[in-house]
């Protein structure tokens, strides 16, 4: 049993010292060559942006091109990155321009499913919400929660532009379809 304890701490100690060397030369790097370090973090930032932009670049191409399962790749690959984060910028521009493909193109059902997920994504964004009652609206069995979605964003926010001008949208839309 000593045996194995002693050979256990032997494997132990050898897979413990590079970690432990890794450790006091970035630390050393880091107390030594600020500047260096600097650099290499302002780079490392650099490239994953790089690749952000050229990635969304060419969802947004397809997207004006009619295939919009770029758009829809990019979104999933960065769905965990949440509004604070490097990305957030572009998925909110991906939903909006996904969002508006789709009713764009008449298919109400798939554009719901994107405006709630960026309605999740930013829950205080006046234009995703307004959109989603907007689509709401377009479904005969979901015009009453798009009025009231309207109304109670109306009634919070009645100078923004954008809740202002869907509520009259809507409330002119309902008293149409009321009075058939």
């Amino acid at each position: 049993m000593l045996k194995n304890a002693r050979k256990f701490e032997m494997v132990f100690s050898a897979l413990l010292a590079p970690f432990f060397i890794a450790s006091v030369v970035a630390l050393v790097l880091w107390a030594c060559f600020p500047d260096t370090i600097h650099s290499l973090d302002q780079y490392i930032v650099e490239r994953y942006k790089q690749e952000l932009d050229a990635q969304y670049q060419q969802a947004r191409q397809s997207l004006t091109q009619g295939d919009p399962q770029e758009t829809v790749h990019f979104l999933s690959r960065y769905e965990s990155h949440g509004k604070g984060s490097r990305v957030s910028k572009q998925k909110r521009t991906s939903y909006q321009e996904l969002t508006q493909y789709y009713i764009d193109n008449d298919q109400f059902g798939k554009a719901l499913e994107y405006v709630e997920a960026w309605v999740a994504f930013d829950p205080k964004d006046l234009f995703a919400l307004s959109t989603q009652a907007y689509i709401l609206s377009r479904n005969q069995d979901s015009r009453e929660l798009a009025l009231q979605l309207i109304t109670t964003l109306y009634e919070k926010f009645p100078e923004a532009p954008a809740v202002e001008q869907m509520y009259r949208q809507i409330t002119m839309m309902s008293k149409i379809y009321r009075n058939q």
